[in-house]
C-alpha cells in the first residue's frame, strides 16, 4: 500500500491532564542530549523509556477511565547542587510510579514511571583536534562523563501529598497507593549502609542527620 505524501485529517483525542504528560525526569534525561549537542548519540538508556511513556500515554483511553497512579518507593538522598558554587549538598527526594489504565479496546495498559526527580544530565568540555583538511588546530566540544541531576527538594508536606492526594498527578490520575506497600528508603553517602527501610511515619518525621545516626547504630534499620 502507497501512502500520499500530503497529511491526512486527524481525530485528535483528549490529552490526558496529567502531570508528567509534557515534562519528567524521562524527558530531561532524553531531551539533554540535544540540549547539549548529541542528539545523534541518543542511547536505549535514555530513547526506551522515552518512548514508553509517550506510548503509553498516547493509548490512554480517558472515556474508559482515568490514569490510577501507585507510588512504588520514595527516596530520600542528600545530593550535590550543581548549581552551587561551592557545590553544597541539599536534600533532595525522587519516587517511581506505577501507572494503569483502558486503551480504546478497554484492555488494561500498564507503565512504571522510574526515578521521578532525578535525570542523567550529559556533559560536555573542550578539547582541541587536529582539522585533517586545514591543518589548523580546532576546538571542539566532546562529550564527558553523564552526572545525576536531582529537581524535587526534600518537603515532608509533599511527600505526603504525593502519597495521599487522590489528584496530586492531574485531573485525569486517580491516586490508589496503599501506604503499608509503598518502600520508604533513605540513601546515606559512602562510609555508611548504602541505604535504610524504614516505616512510614520514622520515613516522614526524622531529620535526615537523625536517620544517618541511627543508620550506624540500629542494625535493624540497615538493609
Amino acid at each position: 500500500m502507497s501512502e500520499s505524501t500530503i497529511s491526512a485529517p486527524q481525530r485528535p483525542r483528549p490529552k490526558p491532564q496529567f502531570i508528567f504528560a509534557d515534562k519528567s525526569s524521562v524527558n530531561d534525561t532524553y531531551e539533554s542530549f540535544a540540549k547539549e549537542g548529541f542528539a545523534h548519540l541518543i542511547t536505549n538508556q535514555a530513547e526506551i523509556p522515552y518512548e514508553q511513556k509517550n506510548k503509553f500515554l498516547s493509548s490512554v483511553d480517558l472515556s474508559k477511565g482515568p490514569i490510577l497512579v501507585t507510588v512504588q518507593n520514595i527516596i530520600r538522598i542528600m545530593a550535590v547542587d550543581w548549581n552551587s558554587p561551592k557545590r553544597e549538598r541539599k536534600e533532595c527526594m525522587y519516587f517511581t510510579l506505577q501507572l494503569e489504565a483502558k486503551n480504546f479496546k478497554n484492555n488494561t495498559i500498564k507503565y512504571i514511571l522510574e526515578n521521578e526527580g532525578k535525570f542523567i544530565e550529559q556533559q560536555k568540555e573542550i578539547q582541541t583536534k587536529r582539522d585533517q583538511k586545514t591543518g589548523e588546530d580546532v576546538d571542539v566540544y566532546i562529550r564527558t562523563t553523564p552526572r545525576d541531576v536531582y529537581t524535587i527538594p526534600w518537603d515532608k508536606k509533599k511527600a505526603q501529598e504525593l502519597l495521599s492526594s487522590e489528584k496530586v498527578f492531574g485531573e485525569d490520575s486517580l491516586n490508589i497507593t496503599n501506604l503499608s506497600e509503598v518502600q520508604y528508603t533513605v540513601r546515606f553517602p559512602s562510609g555508611n549502609p548504602g541505604r535504610t527501610s524504614l516505616g512510614m511515619q520514622d520515613f516522614l518525621d526524622f531529620k535526615y542527620e537523625k536517620l544517618q545516626e541511627l543508620s550506624r547504630t540500629v542494625e535493624s534499620l540497615s538493609c
